[in-house]
């Protein structure tokens, strides 16, 4: 017996190697892919940025396509390993979030196969930040139309800043699950409060149209 359950001990052991090598090699997959789906996100935003949606486009369907090959990763390995491989993208999935929510909001089309609770799944955390950094976008756009004089679009950005903020505000989350929601939330408050602050500066100086 004791040679039988030295034995049983050296299998396990061996196939618990085997399992976590295969698990590493998926990893390394996911964190070329992850780079990728970073890259063409970025351009994305950038293009969108410029104002054009069709460059702008081109980058996010290439992301897309990164994020079904990270999701076929994801699902090839045991459901219990799954978090190894989901870590590595977190920051692709949330630049592709904010490149998806800004292309829909400037551009005023539907990303096909953009699925914000579909991606929450995966990673809810990536999800939220990605949000985070969308409307932070959307303030940088409001500065533009600002000190271009163009007060009345500015404040439209402005108010839909604030809609999301209070939506998000309204999470009734523990912080466990996703631990800077009330930092992010601070942060955009106070984004906000100096957005108003330089819309009411322009508005008293009757600036713009």
């Amino acid at each position: 017996m004791p040679g039988k359950t030295i034995k049983s001990i050296e299998r396990f052991l061996s196939a618990l190697v085997k399992r976590y090598d295969e698990v590493d090699a998926r990893r390394e997959e996911a964190i070329r892919v992850n780079r990728d789906l970073l890259r063409h996100s970025t351009n994305a935003i950038f293009e969108l940025t410029r104002g054009s949606c069709g460059r702008g486009l081109r980058e996010l369907r290439r992301a897309r396509r990164c994020l079904r090959r990270a999701l076929e990763i994801v699902s090839s390995v045991p459901e219990e390993e799954r978090q190894h491989i989901i870590r590595v993208l977190g920051d692709g999935l949330r630049e592709f979030v904010e490149g998806a929510l800004l292309y829909q909001y400037v551009c005023g089309r539907k990303l096909r196969g953009f699925d914000l609770e579909e991606l929450s799944l995966l990673n809810p955390s990536s999800v939220i930040e990605g949000i985070f950094d969308f409307i932070g976008e959307l303030r940088r756009i409001f500065l533009e139309k600002l000190i271009g004089g163009d007060v009345r679009e500015a404040s439209k950005y402005l108010e839909d800043m604030r809609e999301m903020y209070n939506m998000l505000a309204r999470l009734n989350i523990k912080d466990y699950y996703l631990p800077s929601l009330k930092r992010r939330l601070d942060i955009l408050r106070s984004q906000i409060d100096k957005s108003m602050e330089d819309l009411h500066v322009a508005l008293a100086r009757g600036q713009g149209r």
